[in-house]
């Protein structure tokens, strides 16, 4: 899901010239991840939702992977890992998005 307007998902406190990126995926062996993101000029800020505790601890320990890059591309990274509810991570886009038999999908950019 992107949102131009930066107002989508669970992306709060929007400002001017943010967009917002939302992930919903259907992982093998992780279950359910949902990366809520905003995205300006050069900053990147996000939070990853899984569904358990394990996962999470996981996924936190991977993050390095994933800011490294970002960083060395020029942009300052914020991300965090939470737990969050079945509701969180599968049907809180249901409203911003159409629904299809493979999941969530978006087509407007």
């Amino acid at each position: 899901y992107v949102d131009p307007e930066g107002g989508g998902g669970n992306v709060r406190d929007k400002k001017a010239g943010e967009t917002a990126v939302v992930f919903m995926l259907e992982m093998t062996l992780l279950g359910p991840v949902r990366v809520d993101t905003r995205v300006a000029k050069e900053q990147i800020a996000g939070s990853v939702y899984v569904g358990s505790d394990p996962v999470a601890a996981y996924l936190e320990g991977r993050l390095p992977d994933l800011v490294a890059p970002l960083k060395e591309a020029g942009y300052q990274v914020t991300f965090d890992v939470r737990v969050a509810s079945p509701a969180t991570l599968t049907e809180e886009l249901a409203s911003f998005v159409p629904l299809t038999p493979n999941g969530l999908i978006n087509l407007k950019a």
